[in-house]
């Protein structure tokens, strides 16, 4: 296993090497035979192999990392399980210590933390970039809004059919864009690192969610068994619920519309159903309809966002989002949402 073995007295001299331990350090026996080891490998922090050899003269045995410099000079980390080594007389004379190299595993893991690093920086980024942008496209917007106003109360009278429409068209259009600059926004923090938890009452998050968007007055949105408790972030479940009950209202086409709200309980996550009669899903579309800026239809008041919004907030409660459906034959959007992040 390449462990290198090496015996030292109390003060560190190097009574005894293997092999290993001699390929590992670059020295030879010679070179480190009644040296002192602190010195010799040059290892660092060596107020924690005192504080270790202390734990010797304790009779106490444990596990550490060290990081050196082998004769090339080159920085390595070293694990290390210390023990008492005693003398006939049951004296602890010095210390025993079994190594391993981890130079590759410690390297993968400081790439590693400053990946995340970078990564952590790069998200910050982009969601101030994503606040500064909907805040500097908004103004314009409300500027447009405001305008094509004006307009209509300055020339109501001398406008023609053909130019009350246009400027309706216009504020609606603007009101599209308000829309998916809202969407973009909520995309970008969908995926933030910071989550609360606290106890969410679903059902209460439904109400909310039917009390707050538009529902066609021939759709009903109904609860069939009273929802659970979560310990989850109630800003992402009301963004997670109200963006697929938003996506279903919308695109039912049938005299009485119908949407229920269903669950059941796994052993370690929540299973949801949203299910509805509307107009349908074809099969081509199933996965797609997560991506960003995917939408089926021509539907004015869908963004193409809502979904990838929910895919990305299943994901942080480590779930999986899918549905299942048929043209013509309604639609149930099912996802999971794990109920300990912890475990």
């Amino acid at each position: 296993m390449n462990l290198g073995m090496v015996e030292v007295t109390i003060d560190n001299e190097v009574q005894l090497v293997n092999q290993s331990f001699c390929k590992m350090s670059g020295y030879s026996k010679d070179e480190l035979l009644g040296e002192d080891a602190v010195k010799i490998l040059k290892i660092e922090n060596s107020e924690r192999i005192e504080k270790k050899s202390e734990n010797r003269l304790k009779g106490i045995s444990d596990s550490y990392e060290i990081k050196i410099k082998n004769k090339k000079g080159e920085t390595r980390h070293w694990l290390v399980s210390g023990a008492p080594n005693y003398n006939e007389e049951g004296k602890v004379v010095g210390s025993i210590g079994i190594h391993l190299d981890i130079t590759e595993q410690k390297e993968l893991e400081l790439q590693k933390e400053q990946l995340l690093k970078e990564l952590k920086i790069s998200n910050d980024g982009l969601q101030e970039y994503a606040h500064i942008v909907s805040h500097d496209l908004k103004s314009p917007l409300r500027s447009i809004s405001a305008l094509a106003t004006w307009t209509y109360e300055d020339y109501k009278d001398v406008l023609d059919e053909a130019g009350v429409q246009n400027l309706t068209l216009m504020q609606e259009k603007v009101a599209f864009m308000d829309k998916l600059i809202h969407g973009i926004l909520e995309y970008s923090t969908a995926g933030s690192a910071q989550m609360s938890t606290s106890k969410v009452d679903l059902n209460t998050v439904i109400t909310d969610i039917t009390e707050s968007i538009y529902i066609p007055d021939h759709v009903q949105v109904v609860v069939p068994k009273k929802l659970p408790l979560l310990n989850a972030d109630s800003t992402k479940m009301h963004q997670l619920f109200q963006n697929i009950i938003g996506n279903a209202v919308v695109h039912i086409e049938a005299e009485k519309g119908l949407v229920q709200v269903l669950y059941k309980e796994e052993p370690q996550h929540w299973q949801f159903c949203i299910e509805d009669n509307g107009v349908g899903i074809p099969e081509k579309f199933h996965k797609k309809i997560f991506e960003i800026f995917q939408s089926i239809g021509d539907n004015e008041r869908s963004t193409g966002i809502g979904l990838s919004i929910v895919k990305k907030i299943v994901d942080r409660y480590e779930g999986n989002v899918w549905v299942e459906s048929e043209l013509g034959k309604g639609t149930k959007f099912f996802f999971t949402l794990k109920k300990d992040l912890n475990n």
